[in-house]
């Protein structure tokens, strides 16, 4: 839609081009189309921005600039350790990062979550979002909470270059072929019933992926973060495989019955495969 075009082109010309007075054209265009649009139907809009919850697309110069300017640091260049280690469970949206924190949670482990995304039709057994993590970069005070190690947390992929190096972590990233990711979230537009939100689906596709091969390169060389990728229809098809993956990651003791991480999975969940692009379920 015109309105996410214009936030895009706000964040390139003030983050990449260094041009405020185009970036403040760009942000106020998006703030009035915002503002007609929550004239008409504001419930929908709101429901709209949670599905948006998507990176933004760079091009292929401005990601290597990202990757340079977010490059992990290495050991030495960590400085004093906290000590903590902390369990994150991050991917694309769409791709089974609820369904991996329902699991963990079944596995004995606690999750931080904010509770105020209620469950719904795409999500039926909930969300297990923390929105305060969104602002880590500029609030890393907020890993110092009590207890907070012994909890799963979700982190959207974009945040993983912005957590404090101070602390190590445990990441379980979710893949899925992203033509499914796409034509989920089409079909989720699609029930909220809204017009004109859906950005092209090859270049979404293309963006996408692209945002996941950068996080998962710089992921590889970040010494303060070990990794285990989870493909979502595998997991689904074959849960039993990851349970004991899972376990070493993140350690035994963090899910002392994991053999109830079994139990949460249901494949009917996974309802949406790429054959959904073309408007089959």
């Amino acid at each position: 839609s015109m309105y996410h075009a214009h936030r895009w082109l706000a964040a390139l010309y003030r983050q990449e081009l260094n041009d405020p007075k185009r970036a403040a054209f760009h942000h106020e265009q998006s703030q009035r189309l915002l503002a007609e649009h929550q004239k008409r139907q504001t419930h929908k809009l709101s429901r709209l921005s949670e599905t948006f919850d998507l990176p933004p697309i760079p091009s292929a110069d401005e990601r290597r600039e990202m990757l340079d300017r977010e490059r992990p640091p290495k050991k030495q260049e960590l400085g004093e350790k906290s000590g903590k280690t902390f369990v994150l469970v991050s991917g694309l949206p769409r791709s089974g990062t609820s369904l991996m924190m329902q699991m963990l949670r079944a596995g004995g482990m606690p999750i931080m979550t904010d509770g105020r995304r209620a469950a719904d039709e795409d999500h039926p057994r909930g969300y297990y979002e923390w929105e305060a993590l969104k602002q880590i970069q500029k609030e890393p005070e907020l890993l110092d909470e009590d207890r907070l190690e012994e909890k799963a947390i979700k982190a959207i992929s974009m945040l993983l270059p912005k957590m404090p190096k101070k602390h190590d972590y445990r990441v379980i990233f979710m893949t899925r072929p992203v033509e499914e990711v796409v034509a989920s979230q089409a079909n989720m537009i699609e029930r909220l019933g809204t017009e004109g939100a859906q950005l092209g689906a090859e270049q979404l596709t293309r963006g996408l992926l692209a945002h996941r091969n950068q996080i998962l390169a710089w992921l590889a060389e970040a010494d303060h973060m070990e990794v285990l990728e989870v493909d979502y229809p595998s997991l689904v098809d074959s849960p039993a495989e990851f349970v004991p993956k899972i376990a070493q990651l993140i350690g035994a003791d963090r899910v002392p019955d994991a053999q109830a991480m079994l139990s949460v999975v249901d494949p009917k969940l996974h309802r949406q495969r790429a054959v959904a692009a073309a408007g089959h379920e």
